[in-house]
């Protein structure tokens, strides 16, 4: 179990996003109990925040949680494969709506703007 800085850094991010301990556990090959302690000690909150709707919305959190499920992975790591191969393939037009000539296209509805 490894709790680095960036480790540290990163759970609140996941937990904002919806991430249950278990799951965050899982991604950092930890337990869950090591998880609330080192957190604990840390002061970060495991509390799951309310879902802004305005951020993510539901059907899509569910979305992403049954596609890790079917993968056999964290929410967090799917995320994470998600974002890389965004990068990795200059995807962002393509998700976001956007392109070089009109910055304020609009994009998908996917409740991310």
């Amino acid at each position: 179990m490894i709790f680095t800085r960036e480790v540290l850094d990163a759970i609140p991010v996941w937990v904002e996003m919806g991430a249950r301990p278990d799951d965050i556990a899982a991604a950092i090959g930890a337990t869950v109990g090591s998880l609330q302690v080192r957190c604990s000690q840390a002061g970060i909150s495991l509390a799951p925040p309310a879902i802004r709707s305005d951020v993510v919305k539901p059907h899509h959190w569910a979305g992403l949680q049954r596609a890790a499920m079917r993968r056999g992975i964290p929410v967090p790591r799917l995320m994470a494969e998600i974002i890389v191969g965004v990068v990795e393939y200059d995807l962002f037009a393509a998700v976001l709506g956007d392109n070089d000539d009109d910055k304020d296209a609009a994009g998908p509805q996917c409740g991310v703007r």
